[in-house]
């Protein structure tokens, strides 16, 4: 039996990971919302249970990745996962997903991935293309980026998210988390040649 402090504090959460649940579980959710509101009525989270949820859910994913040139290798890996992704999604019936070549003007295949519906665009891959629509003006980029690089050239657009996928920045990343877990000692194996020095 739990005691009565962690036993108030699970059925203070439960609310809250009841309605994170039917947010994940499925994509016509509003008979479970109303099943929710009805067992769960005041609860804070009613606004969020009155519709908020499902509006962000974007349906028509636009993928800006180079088919050929130098970092066509590269954007084959991107897009294999990026598909692997969508095929484990259990409601993929319920997403389309569009690539889009960006060899040629980035900006130009970003405006038709928003003519053709997209909800959200994904890349472009290359950082120049990336500087090349946050030089865009926020009202021309009407529909949210999620970059696959950064760029120090980017200060900040309100529709640009910059995810990078750079070997330092994972570095980075692994460095403050060890500082954070109190590791302090670090063994590195690398190759005796110039790729490993």
């Amino acid at each position: 039996k739990l005691p009565d402090a962690k036993l108030k504090k699970a059925s203070t959460l439960t609310p809250w990971y009841s309605l994170l649940s039917i947010a994940r579980r499925s994509d016509d959710i509003s008979a479970e919302l109303q099943s929710w509101r009805m067992r769960w009525q005041n609860h804070p989270a009613e606004l969020l249970a009155q519709g908020s949820i499902a509006p962000n859910v974007p349906h028509k994913i636009a993928v800006l990745l180079p088919d050929s040139g130098a970092y066509a290798d590269s954007a084959e890996h991107v897009k294999d996962g990026i598909l692997a992704a969508f095929y484990a999604h259990p409601n993929r019936a319920n997403l389309q997903l569009s690539f889009y070549d960006t060899q040629s003007d980035v900006v130009k295949k970003y405006h038709q991935a928003v003519i053709d519906g997209a909800d959200v665009v994904i890349g472009p891959l290359v950082k120049q293309d990336l500087v090349s629509l946050a030089k865009s003006k926020p009202k021309d980029l009407p529909t949210p980026i999620i970059g696959l690089n950064t760029s120090e050239k980017i200060s900040f657009h309100p529709n640009m998210y910059q995810f990078s996928l750079s070997p330092e920045d994972e570095l980075y990343y692994l460095a403050k988390q060890m500082v954070s877990d109190s590791y302090h000692k670090l063994g590195v194996l690398y190759p005796d040649n110039d790729y490993g020095r």
